[in-house]
């Protein structure tokens, strides 16, 4: 019996999470070749473990897909939501802007406390057929933050500093503090 308050949603399989990634993919793909010139914005969400959602998470990703739509209003082409899936909710936005430029706006928000931190704003293009990210990386900027900690993110998760459980419980803390804000 999980101790956590707000991943509260079902556990889900390492297949079903490989699924959901091939399935992401494929959105991805099928989106930019309909929109080739345009930048895509795939938001999801940084949660490891095997519950990825829950019903408050839902409800702050509406609020971010409230959120996006309102600051992309003239640059929104088309979008696709997916706020119920078991492996996590999923937003896809196609915008009419510089790649770049977009994702230095993504950066911001994600860097923004509370939420934002668990939010993964992935900014992909066509580049001659293919999907690219647009990352930090290429923009010469520096690598997220772990949230246990502040550390590069990559590295810890890569050496598994910190437990499932004490990341977890991180987390659901970020969670609560959102969802009582906004009560």
């Amino acid at each position: 019996m999980s101790e956590l308050s707000y991943l509260t949603g079902p556990e889900i399989t390492l297949v079903e999470m490989l699924s959901a990634r091939e399935q992401r993919v494929m959105t991805q793909q099928t989106l930019l070749k309909r929109h080739p010139e345009m930048t895509l914005v795939t938001a999801t969400l940084r949660i490891p473990g095997p519950i990825k959602t829950s019903v408050s998470l839902q409800a702050l990703m509406t609020q971010l897909k409230g959120q996006l739509q309102t600051n992309y209003q003239v640059e929104l082409v088309e979008q696709r939501t997916n706020l119920t899936a078991i492996t996590g909710p999923e937003l896809y936005f196609v915008l009419a802007k510089d790649a770049q430029l977009v994702k230095q706006e993504m950066i911001s928000l994600e860097a923004q406390p509370g939420f934002y931190q668990l939010c993964d704003l992935d900014v992909l293009i066509d580049e001659a057929g293919e999907l690219r990210q647009v990352n930090r990386e290429r923009l010469k900027l520096a690598r997220r933050q772990c949230l246990v900690c502040g550390q590069d993110a990559k590295v810890c998760s890569r050496s598994r500093q910190h437990g499932l459980s004490e990341v977890q419980t991180v987390i659901d803390g970020i969670i609560e503090e959102e969802v009582l804000a906004n009560e």
